[in-house]
């Protein structure tokens, strides 16, 4: 995906508005806008951040811009030093510098130090330009506004497209999420052999008794379950039996969050066998780190990290690995989305994590056919800031989602995949 042409913006003027403009977007309070100021500082601005437990927390930003990308240069330990000596001198709780290049390694360590100096209670993140360019992503009109060109559609990649599924039966069940009905789409393109179930079918009585006379009759080569925006309503069991009858007949079964949160409320389990993942009881210290944006600090979050699961987050994919799901992946992408901490059962593999070592996707290895876990989906309720689906934001996820689902058919029978696609380019 061709990325934001930052070098469009008039100058580092232009960069601190357009960067005000999206924290206002993104749900912060502007309390001082880009001014010229002998203190150091660009913006103030305030975020209210919230978990699912009531507990609010509002943090007052420090927060510094660097318009490189003219000159291609990174924020280095220099530039580093001279803001974290900037707001020691200040009374906010945070500091945030947002760029339009990137941070040295260097400068990132620097940064981990100052957090964890005995002196230091602050909160210090960094948006970079791949975050910046994610988050830009769900605001159009303020790339409208700078005159600066959103990602060029014909780098995007659309998955299955080209690609004929042959003779194949898959199910998607969906929590209603605009990334269900795209996947849906997507294969109902691909194949004749789609099937769809939604939540408002399956969570009427009436309606489900029909639809599931008429669907679940059928053997399915895939049964893929979105649980994000529906994990409130329950489940009916035949449902939850057709995923666990298609493992067991040796089909392939592709399982979305919230399962692991609903299997430790002590819902589905009958699901127990499939579930390659169970919800981490004590996330570890980045983890709880990263539930705030990234956020470096050694002050205490707790009140926030009471939870086993986050929304709306930026994180980065290492997707280095020889697995066949991974082929043609980068080797990182980026994306925003809403996961579970969790943790792997004593027979399952993470075939891919994020940077900070939380698993993406993980296999139940107990089956001869694909059973996997994708730690991801589109919930958010805590926030105005819009979730796109991840086939509008990453084209690394969109590739995986491809990948995925092919892998998945592929292993869950003995007949080869037919696609109308050349080999060389799966």
């Amino acid at each position: 995906m061709t990325m934001i042409d930052f070098r469009g913006l008039e100058d580092w003027k232009a960069f601190e508005r357009l960067t005000a403009d999206v924290l206002e977007a993104e749900g912060f309070r502007i309390i001082r806008e880009p001014s010229v100021d002998k203190s150091g500082v660009d913006i103030l601005a305030e975020e209210t951040l919230a978990s699912h437990s009531g507990a609010i927390q509002q943090i007052r930003w420090f927060v510094q811009c660097k318009h490189y990308s003219g000159s291609r240069k990174s924020v280095g330990r220099k530039e580093v030093e001279e803001i974290l000596y900037a707001f020691s001198a200040r009374a906010e709780h945070g500091l945030l510098i947002a760029t339009d290049t990137a941070v040295t390694e260097e400068a990132a360590r620097v940064l981990e130090r100052a957090t964890k100096s005995d002196q230091c209670v602050h909160l210090v993140k960094v948006w970079n330009r791949r975050e910046l360019e994610n988050r830009l992503l769900r605001h159009p009109g303020i790339l409208r506004k700078y005159g600066l060109k959103p990602p060029n559609d014909s780098g995007r990649v659309v998955p299955f497209a080209g690609i004929r599924l042959l003779g194949r039966k898959i199910l998607v069940v969906s929590d209603g999420s605009p990334f269900a009905y795209q996947l849906f789409t997507m294969l109902n393109a691909a194949t004749d052999g789609v099937s769809l179930i939604t939540v408002w079918q399956y969570n009427s009585p009436d309606r489900a008794e029909m639809l599931f006379r008429d669907t679940l009759a059928t053997t399915f080569d895939l049964v893929v379950f979105f649980l994000g925006d529906s994990f409130g309503f329950p489940v009916p069991r035949v449902l939850t039996e057709k995923v666990l009858s298609t493992a067991e007949a040796g089909g392939a079964v592709l399982l979305f969050p919230f399962f692991a949160w609903a299997l430790d409320q002590g819902w589905y389990k009958r699901l127990g066998p499939v579930m390659p993942v169970r919800l981490a009881k004590e996330p570890r210290r980045d983890q709880l780190r990263l539930k705030t944006s990234r956020i470096m600090s050694s002050g205490d979050l707790s009140p926030l990290n009471n939870e086993s699961f986050v929304e709306n987050q930026y994180v980065t994919v290492s997707a280095k690995g020889g697995h066949a799901a991974l082929a043609g992946l980068p080797g990182e992408f980026e994306l925003i989305h809403s996961f579970e901490f969790v943790e792997l059962t004593p027979n399952a593999e993470s075939l891919l994590s994020d940077t900070m070592g939380n698993p993406l996707l993980i296999q139940n290895m107990q089956y001869d056919s694909p059973v996997l876990y994708m730690n991801s989906c589109m919930h958010n309720c805590l926030t105005r800031s819009p979730l796109l689906s991840p086939f509008e934001q990453s084209a690394g996820y969109s590739r995986l989602v491809e990948n995925v689902v092919l892998w998945s058919l592929r292993g869950s029978s003995n007949q080869p995949l037919q696609t109308d696609r050349p080999a060389a380019s799966r």
